[in-house]
């Protein structure tokens, strides 16, 4: 964007309309969002790693690797990974209890994306120890329900 300074802004938002099919004032704002995302050092495994562009026939990056303001915030983050994760974790331990329950985080990240930046210092505070995560094959006991 230091380019764009030099150039009056009528000129680059018709740029930007033509580059990205967004307004300069979109592109700034999704501009500011994916670099504060990008500055809460969000574990890789949970960035979407892009969608498949089908007139190219190829993945497209990113948007937090090659900035595309037309791919909205909602989609740069793996939704379905942190549910797995907060379904992993034990909330009966109280290290983990105290950033809040398991219903709590998922009705914050189902709200607004800009949970994740929340749900990082969880995961973060959490990953070292090994007894704030539920038994590996818990799903192995009959449910209580059965008995």
């Amino acid at each position: 964007m230091n380019l764009f300074v030099e150039l009056p802004t009528d000129l680059v938002d018709l740029v930007c309309r033509f580059a990205y099919n967004a307004s300069l004032k979109d592109t700034k704002v999704s501009l500011d969002w994916a670099i504060k995302a990008l500055s809460w050092d969000i574990p890789d495994f949970l960035v979407c790693s892009g969608d498949y562009d089908w007139t190219k026939h190829r993945r497209k990056p990113s948007p937090l690797v090659a900035f595309d303001p037309t791919v909205p915030p909602t989609d740069w983050f793996r939704e379905d990974l942190m549910c797995i994760v907060l379904d992993m974790l034990d909330f009966r331990r109280s290290e983990v209890k105290q950033f809040g329950n398991r219903f709590q985080w998922r009705k914050r990240i189902s709200a607004d994306w800009k949970h994740v930046a929340g749900f990082t210092i969880l995961y973060n505070a959490v990953i070292q120890n090994g007894s704030n995560w539920k038994p590996r094959f818990w799903r192995l006991d009959p449910p209580l329900y059965l008995l």
